[in-house]
């Protein structure tokens, strides 16, 4: 009897894991349908903005800038163009009405000064023409009444009317100046009169318009001569 055999066994093959490489990630395709983006849009995370609430702040803006409760200081010298231009600073720099207001107020306070300081200023023209040895003292009204009939013949229309208003008709110079035309028109023969009547000569015209000078040089003249 043959004893048994044994039976070889092939060796079982091994189990071999096949590993897949992953497949690519693919983008999703746009929807054809789907409008195309502008590039207005915001990008993720920004805020986005109503053009609708832009414009009313705007308008809003537009309103505080009108001004509308600007008091202008009753008997204010300021005139229409001056507060207009006022305005138009404090608008153009975006001012709050609070600060326009206190712009138009130290407009007019300085105004008042200047007001102030002009009148101090024709006052005191007034006091030395009258404290001048020639025009004042006695002799100011007749400067006065010499000077305005001056001005009655040879200023022209409205100045008399500025002079009164501006107050340079109380600068002494011109009161001198203006006595002195008013003078020589009340002479015989002066300007009132054409300075055409009595003699009409170089040496009359010269006695009338340098009187005291002519006296003065006149007697200079007889004494260098010998005359009495």
């Amino acid at each position: 009897m043959t004893p048994p055999t044994e039976t070889e066994t092939a060796p079982a093959e091994a189990d071999v894991a096949t590993t897949q490489p992953d497949a690519p990630e693919t983008e999703p395709t746009a929807d054809a349908n789907e409008p195309a983006p502008t590039g207005d849009e915001p990008a993720d995370g920004e805020p986005t903005t109503d053009s609708s609430t832009s414009q009313e702040t705007d308008d809003a803006g537009d309103d505080a800038l009108a001004y509308d409760g600007i008091e202008v200081p009753d008997g204010t010298p300021l005139g229409e163009n001056e507060i207009a231009a006022t305005l138009t600073f404090a608008r153009d720099n975006e001012l709050p009405e609070g600060v326009a207001q206190a712009l138009v107020q130290r407009e007019h306070e300085q105004a008042l000064a200047a007001m102030e300081d002009w009148d101090k200023t024709v006052k005191g023209w007034e006091q030395e023409v009258k404290n001048h040895a020639e025009l004042g003292g006695e002799n100011y009204t007749q400067t006065r009444t010499w000077g305005k009939a001056a001005i009655a013949q040879f200023a022209p229309e409205g100045m008399a009317d500025f002079l009164n208003k501006s107050g340079y008709g109380n600068h002494p110079l011109f009161v001198q100046m203006t006595a002195n035309v008013g003078k020589a028109m009340a002479e015989p023969g002066g300007l009132a009169h054409g300075g055409r009547t009595g003699d009409s000569s170089p040496e009359s015209k010269a006695r009338s318009l340098f009187s005291k000078s002519w006296k003065t040089m006149e007697a200079a003249a007889r004494k260098n001569t010998g005359e009495a």
